[in-house]
Parts: structure tokens; C-alpha cells; sequence
């Protein structure tokens, strides 16, 4: 189809069809942040490039580095490349990412940290 379109010389306008909006949670993850709540959590997981730009966002807000995640002992996972690569553009180079981009595969293929019992 879009071929089709292109020899027509339409014009084309992407209309995105999704808005993003702070959840309710917001300013209980930036409290989580600033209180030293990461420190003790096994895992970070992050679903979506959306969500990893939230991430950014809540660290920009809290005035949190990326230095200070890394420090608190927390590991992040990413739900697929794309999530992995907006971690990345955060600043964050180890991101486990799992061979498929489900949650099923990732709860699957998740490493078990030290001190967490494998269940």
C-alpha cells in the first residue's frame, strides 16, 4: 500500500494514536529514588523505550545519576532491544536483555542475583 501511495504522490501525515501520561505512581517512583529505595531491590525492570524515557525523566526530576543507580546495587532489565538501546542513551551499559522480547521469556531467562534464592 504504501508503495501505491508513493507512486500516487499523496500526501502522507502520521497521526500517533497512543498519549503518554505520568501514572498516578509517578511521585512514589521519584520518593523510591530519592530515599535510597533502590538500594535492596534485585532487578529494575523496564518494559518499553517509553517507559525508559520515564526513567530518564524521574532521574532528571530527582536530580538522581546514572552513577548513583549503578551504586545502589540495583540491575536493570529491558524488555526487548529497543528498551535496551533508550538505556543505553541514559547511560546505563549493563542492561540484561532477554533472548525474546516477552515477559515470559525474560522471567524465564532473568539471572538470579546473589543473596536471592532461586525459586
Amino acid at each position: 500500500p504504501m508503495v501505491a501511495a508513493r507512486n500516487m504522490e499523496l500526501s502522507i501525515t502520521e497521526v500517533p494514536c497512543i498519549q503518554h501520561a505520568d501514572g498516578d505512581d509517578y511521585p512514589a517512583f521519584l520518593k523510591l529514588l530519592t530515599s535510597g529505595g533502590l538500594e535492596g531491590l534485585g532487578y529494575l525492570i523496564i518494559t518499553s523505550p517509553e517507559a525508559a524515557r520515564v526513567f530518564g525523566r524521574a532521574l532528571d526530576d530527582t536530580y538522581v545519576s546514572v552513577k548513583e543507580v549503578t551504586q545502589s546495587g540495583v540491575q536493570l532489565a529491558a524488555v526487548g532491544g529497543a528498551t535496551s538501546a533508550a538505556l543505553e542513551d541514559l547511560g546505563f551499559d549493563d542492561v540484561f536483555v532477554p533472548s525474546k522480547a516477552t515477559g515470559e521469556i525474560l522471567a524465564a531467562e532473568l539471572p538470579v542475583l546473589d543473596g536471592y534464592e532461586d525459586s
